[in-house]
């Protein structure tokens, strides 16, 4: 057995070391696996990662502002603004000012955003909603 930057070798294999390190790589295999699958369906909308999980909120909370937007998917809300300025021009989202805050913008889902979420992420709608309980 040969052990090579804290793994050890074992026939040929690479041996994780430690359960936290098992752990670890386990799920990281798990998400790529998961990721690989919804990109596979995400490419068929034409749509870009960062659009699809926009429209998947937009989809799921219609109304929502573009701050709160932009929080969901971890970007500033200048890049969020950016990108629903793209989703409004390819007819995905429309934009309005928000009836309870004047200063504010909110979007909501146009007919073809929610078509697309039923043909593709309807069974991966958890990508975007965790349990409650979670």
């Amino acid at each position: 057995m040969e052990l090579r930057d804290g793994q050890q070798i074992l026939g040929g294999q690479m041996m994780i070391a430690s359960d936290h390190a098992l752990i670890g790589t386990t799920i990281h295999r798990v998400a790529q696996h998961i990721q690989q699958r919804i990109d596979g369906k995400r490419r068929e909308t034409g749509l870009t990662r960062q659009s699809w999980m926009a429209a998947a909120h937009v989809d799921e909370c219609p109304g929502l502002a573009i701050g709160d937007l932009a929080a969901r998917l971890e970007v500033g809300s200048a890049t969020a603004g950016q990108l629903v300025d793209r989703m409004v021009r390819g007819g995905l989202v429309e934009r309005s000012l928000s009836p309870n805050d004047r200063r504010s913008q909110i979007v909501v889902p146009t007919r073809k955003t929610q078509k697309k979420s039923c043909e593709t992420y309807g069974p991966w709608t958890f990508v975007v909603s965790p349990p409650a309980d979670f």
